[in-house]
């Protein structure tokens, strides 16, 4: 378990009303963080995440592969 605040951090992508999210949970405090996505591509994802957590660590931009669930 994590002793500091931002120390473990849950991150995932959601879609409300054809509108992308970025969430972000840190575990120790439970904060979140809720950024609105204009696009859901990897380049969009890491300026918006990159805006988290550069003062925290090295954020590494990856290609993410997503499923559609019907």
């Amino acid at each position: 378990p994590p002793v500091q605040p931002w120390q473990k951090l849950g991150v995932d992508l959601l879609k409300h009303k054809l509108m992308w999210y970025l969430l972000v949970i840190d575990y120790y405090s439970r904060y979140l963080e809720l950024k609105t996505l204009p696009r859901q591509d990897s380049q969009t994802i890491a300026k918006n995440g990159s805006s988290l957590f550069l003062p925290l660590t090295e954020f590494h931009r990856c290609s993410l592969q997503t499923t559609n669930h019907y």
